[in-house]
C-alpha cells in the first residue's frame, strides 16, 4: 500500500468510530431524556425491557467501538512499517507515527472504554431509578390522600 493509501485507512477507521460512538451517544441520550419524562403509569416489564434491549444494544455499539479501535491501531502500526521502509515520508505522517509511540492511542483507548461503561451504567440505572422516584411519589400521594378523607370524616 502506498502512503496515501494507509493515511486514508487511518482516517477512514476513525471516521466510522466516530459515527458509531456519536450514534450511540445519541441512543444513551434518548433513553436518559425519555426517562426523565416517565410517569406514574409506566410499569416495571418496560422499564426492564428498556433496560435489557440498551444494554444488548451497547455491547454491540462498545464491542464495534473496539473492533474500530484495534483497526486503526493496525493502520498506525502498518503506517510506521511503511515509514521504516522508505526514505522519506509526509510530516503528517511522521506525526502519526509518534502518536502511536508516545501512547497516546491507549490512553485514548482506557479513556474510551471508561467513558461507554460508565454512560451505559448510567443510562441503565436512571430508567430504574426514575421508576422507583414515580413509585415513591405515587404511594405517597396515595397516603396524603387518604390522610385528607380521614380528616374531613
Amino acid at each position: 500500500m502506498t502512503e496515501y493509501e494507509l493515511l486514508y485507512l487511518t482516517v477512514e477507521r476513525r471516521n466510522e468510530m466516530i459515527n458509531l460512538i456519536q450514534w450511540w451517544g445519541a441512543i444513551s441520550i434518548g433513553v436518559i431524556v425519555s426517562s426523565h419524562f416517565i410517569d406514574r403509569k409506566i410499569n416495571l416489564f418496560v422499564i426492564i425491557l428498556i433496560v435489557v434491549f440498551y444494554i444488548l444494544f451497547s455491547l454491540f455499539a462498545i464491542r464495534m467501538v473496539f473492533a474500530f479501535f484495534e483497526q486503526l491501531l493496525m493502520a498506525f502500526a502498518d503506517l510506521a512499517m511503511y515509514a521504516e521502509s522508505v526514505e522519506s515520508v509526509s510530516q503528517q505522517t511522521q506525526a502519526m507515527i509518534v502518536i502511536l509511540t508516545n501512547g497516546r492511542l491507549s490512553e485514548s483507548f482506557v479513556y474510551l472504554a471508561v467513558v461507554m461503561c460508565g454512560l451505559t451504567i448510567a443510562t441503565c440505572s436512571y430508567p430504574i431509578w426514575r421508576y422507583w422516584e414515580c413509585r415513591k411519589c405515587s404511594a405517597i400521594n396515595a397516603q396524603n390522600t387518604i390522610s385528607l378523607d380521614r380528616i374531613q370524616h
